[in-house]
Protein backbone atom coordinates (compact mmCIF):
# COMPACT_ATOMS: atom_id res chain seq x y z
CA UNK A 1 0.00 0.00 0.00
CA UNK A 2 1.42 3.37 -0.95
CA UNK A 3 0.98 6.05 1.81
CA UNK A 4 -0.05 9.85 0.49
CA UNK A 5 1.31 12.29 2.67
CA UNK A 6 -1.52 15.14 3.48
CA UNK A 7 -0.29 19.00 4.06
CA UNK A 8 -0.72 19.90 7.23
CA UNK A 9 -2.97 23.70 7.85
CA UNK A 10 -1.56 25.69 11.02
CA UNK A 11 -5.21 27.10 12.19
CA UNK A 12 -8.47 27.25 11.47
CA UNK A 13 -11.12 23.83 11.66
CA UNK A 14 -9.22 21.71 9.92
CA UNK A 15 -6.05 22.25 12.70
CA UNK A 16 -8.36 22.27 15.35
CA UNK A 17 -9.62 19.12 14.65
CA UNK A 18 -6.09 17.69 14.31
CA UNK A 19 -5.51 18.72 17.77
CA UNK A 20 -8.65 17.10 18.70
CA UNK A 21 -7.45 13.70 17.23
CA UNK A 22 -9.39 13.63 14.37
CA UNK A 23 -7.81 11.88 11.34
CA UNK A 24 -8.72 13.69 7.70
CA UNK A 25 -9.98 10.19 5.46
CA UNK A 26 -11.26 11.45 2.27
CA UNK A 27 -12.24 14.75 0.55
CA UNK A 28 -14.97 13.76 -1.80
CA UNK A 29 -18.34 15.15 -2.82
CA UNK A 30 -22.07 13.74 -3.35
CA UNK A 31 -23.27 10.80 -3.92
CA UNK A 32 -20.49 8.98 -2.39
CA UNK A 33 -20.09 11.23 0.59
CA UNK A 34 -23.25 9.79 2.33
CA UNK A 35 -22.43 6.08 1.34
CA UNK A 36 -19.10 6.29 3.00
CA UNK A 37 -19.72 7.78 6.02
CA UNK A 38 -22.67 5.19 6.64
CA UNK A 39 -20.12 2.96 6.15
CA UNK A 40 -17.82 4.26 8.68
CA UNK A 41 -20.63 4.94 11.20
CA UNK A 42 -21.62 0.59 10.65
CA UNK A 43 -17.85 0.29 11.44
CA UNK A 44 -18.18 1.94 15.01
CA UNK A 45 -16.45 4.95 14.05
CA UNK A 46 -17.56 8.49 15.20
CA UNK A 47 -17.62 10.91 11.48
CA UNK A 48 -17.53 14.93 11.20
CA UNK A 49 -18.00 15.87 7.45
CA UNK A 50 -16.76 19.58 7.41
CA UNK A 51 -18.46 21.46 4.41
CA UNK A 52 -16.55 23.91 2.20
CA UNK A 53 -17.96 26.97 0.69
CA UNK A 54 -19.61 26.22 -2.61
CA UNK A 55 -17.00 26.35 -5.74
CA UNK A 56 -18.55 28.53 -8.75
CA UNK A 57 -17.84 25.73 -10.99
CA UNK A 58 -19.78 22.70 -9.15
CA UNK A 59 -20.57 21.46 -6.07
CA UNK A 60 -19.10 21.87 -2.40
CA UNK A 61 -15.77 19.60 -2.09
CA UNK A 62 -16.71 18.21 1.44
CA UNK A 63 -13.84 16.52 4.30
CA UNK A 64 -14.56 13.47 6.31
CA UNK A 65 -12.49 12.82 9.41
CA UNK A 66 -12.68 10.07 11.77
CA UNK A 67 -12.08 9.48 15.58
Amino acid sequence: MIRIPLKLVKGGKEADLFAEGWVKKTTIGEPRLSEIVDNYRQLGYEVYVVEHPEDPGGSPPLEQFVE
